[in-house]
């Protein structure tokens, strides 16, 4: 069986965090943990103590999801 015909394992694709689109060839796959990097601006170990904060993660959820405009 070669490689393209396998079946995707769900199990797989959430615990990577990788999301099947239509990526160019070569392209880099988009991971689940570099949006919310992304999104947030935090650093990975900036991201860990603010899980820990609970007012704190709903400050940064807040902030991503109502991203601040210069036009405010």
């Amino acid at each position: 069986m070669r490689k393209k015909d396998r079946p995707k394992c769900l199990e797989k694709v959430i615990i990577q965090g990788t999301t099947p689109s239509a990526r160019a060839r070569g392209g880099p796959k988009t991971s689940w943990l570099g949006n919310i990097i992304l999104w947030t601006g935090l650093t990975m170990e900036e991201l860990l103590r603010t899980v820990e904060d609970s007012q704190r993660r709903k400050n940064v959820v807040h902030d991503a999801v109502n991203p601040r405009t210069d036009d405010d």
